[in-house]
């Protein structure tokens, strides 16, 4: 009994440190998401002001709402994939 014990509990174990070991992962894959996508935008905006051409422009106020809106996707995506990944563990 006690063998079954000791089983259950180092199999528990492994399950913290590879839930751990996801959790990291996963907060640096949201960090590299969150700056890439912020850098792409203020290149992208600086970009296409700096364009001198005819026609009316974007308001920077509807950029920065949009790219606040593909950032909130991406968090509801990412923390969709960490909990279905908790669902597999358990």
């Amino acid at each position: 009994m006690a063998a079954n014990e000791q089983k259950i509990v180092l199999q528990n174990n492994i399950s913290k440190t590879e839930s751990q070991e996801m959790s990291t992962n996963l907060k640096y894959l949201s960090l590299g998401i969150l700056v890439f996508q912020t850098t792409s935008l203020v290149l992208t905006m600086r970009y296409s002001r700096t364009l001198k051409e005819e026609g009316p422009r974007y308001l920077s106020s509807t950029a920065v709402v949009v790219a606040e809106f593909l950032k909130i996707m991406a968090c509801i995506l990412l923390v969709y994939k960490d909990s279905s990944m908790f669902q597999i563990l358990i």
